[in-house]
C-alpha cells in the first residue's frame, strides 16, 4: 500500500514538473524531450564511472542511448547528460523555452549540439552530443602538449566564431574558459555549458561566474570589474 502511494506521488510530481516546465511548449515544436527513467538507464542510474565532472550548476555523465531494432535493443548513440542540482527555481528563465528551442534548431558547427531535454525533474536536465577529445584546459595541461601554434590560433578563432554566433541570439554563455571548450577528433572548438547559461535569468546570470570565484578557475576579468557578464 505504502508502496504503491509513494509510486502514485513520483509520477504526479513528474507530471507538474513536466508541466511547469513547459512540456507541452516543447511537444508543439517537436523537440525531443526525454523520459527521466531514460536517462538513468543511459548513465546506468548516474554511475560514477560515467561522470565527466561537477560544475556549479550541476554533475555530467557519459552515457549510451538504446534504441529498439527490430524488436532489439541496440546501444546506439552516446551523449553527455548534464543533471542539474536541486538550485532553487526563482533562478530558472521564464523565456528559457524560447531560448533552448532557438538553440534546438541553430546549426553551428562550433557549439556542442543541443539533442533533447528531460523535464521530469525540478530543473530541466539538458542532453548533448558526445565530443571525444575532452576538454582544450586537458590538451594545454597533458605532460607533453603536441599543440602548435597554427592549432591554437585556428582554436581561438573557431571559440570566437561560436560566442559571435550565441550572441547573436542574445545568449550570454557566462563562463567560457579553456574547461567549457571541448575539442573533437579533429580538435574543432565545440562550445559547451550554454544550456547553464540560458536556464539562469538576466538577474540571476552573475550567479555563473560567481560560482567558482574561491577556487583557482578563470572568472572574467571584465566581471570582476563590472559585476555583470
Amino acid at each position: 500500500m505504502i508502496a504503491s502511494v509513494s509510486f502514485t506521488m513520483r509520477v504526479r510530481l513528474k507530471r507538474i514538473n513536466f508541466r511547469r516546465n513547459g512540456g507541452e511548449f516543447f511537444l508543439e515544436r517537436k523537440v525531443r524531450i526525454f523520459l527521466e527513467l531514460e536517462l538513468a538507464k543511459a548513465t546506468n542510474n548516474y554511475d560514477y564511472r560515467n561522470k565527466l565532472g561537477n560544475g556549479g550548476f550541476g554533475s555530467v555523465h557519459k552515457g549510451t542511448l538504446e534504441k529498439h531494432k527490430d524488436t532489439v535493443v541496440v546501444w546506439d548513440t552516446m551523449v553527455v547528460v548534464k543533471k542539474p542540482k536541486d538550485v532553487d527555481k526563482s533562478l530558472i528563465n521564464k523565456d528559457f523555452q524560447r531560448e533552448l528551442e532557438i538553440l534546438m534548431k541553430t546549426r553551428c558547427k562550433n557549439v556542442v549540439k543541443l539533442k533533447g531535454i528531460c523535464l521530469e525533474t525540478k530543473i530541466p536536465s539538458l542532453v548533448y552530443e558526445y565530443i571525444p577529445n575532452g576538454t582544450l584546459f586537458r590538451l594545454i595541461h597533458q605532460n607533453e602538449p603536441t599543440i602548435s601554434w597554427e592549432e591554437r590560433f585556428k582554436i581561438a578563432t573557431e571559440a570566437a566564431h561560436a560566442l559571435k554566433h550565441m550572441h547573436s541570439k542574445k545568449i550570454c554563455h557566462g563562463n567560457i574558459k579553456s574547461a567549457t571548450i571541448l575539442l573533437d577528433q579533429n580538435n574543432s572548438v565545440k562550445i559547451s555549458d550554454f544550456g547553464t547559461s540560458i536556464l539562469m535569468s538576466p538577474k540571476h546570470r552573475h550567479i555563473v561566474a560567481t560560482q567558482k570565484e574561491d577556487s583557482s578557475s578563470y572568472i572574467d576579468p571584465e566581471y570582476l570589474i563590472t559585476r555583470e557578464l
